[in-house]
């Protein structure tokens, strides 16, 4: 959840500017709890496969997820870390 408060501060910094990101930005925000669910399905699976004999659907369920949450979770990340600054650069010279 803490991705998805970087991004709010970085959209509620653009929404005053005429610069770019804000969808991509609500976008990214909004995908963070469904992050948060894919670590639960990814959790569960990982039991599973702790609990017990490995059977089939879980450890390539485990991947599939974790491949997901880390997808979005980097993206917010990088929205948050990387184009927040490039954001506060490109209105500081544009004059905004």
């Amino acid at each position: 959840m803490l991705i998805a408060v970087g991004c709010l501060i970085v959209i509620n910094f653009l929404e005053g500017k005429k610069l770019w990101g804000v969808t991509l930005g609500l976008i990214l925000m909004a995908l963070q709890p469904l992050a948060a669910l894919f670590d639960a399905v990814e959790n569960y699976a990982l039991q599973r496969i702790l609990s017990g004999p490995i059977s089939n659907p879980w450890p390539q369920l485990a991947n599939w997820f974790a491949t997901a949450k880390f997808g979005i979770a980097f993206a917010g990340l990088g929205y948050m870390v990387l184009y927040g600054p490039l954001a506060l650069i490109w209105a500081k010279v544009k004059g905004y």
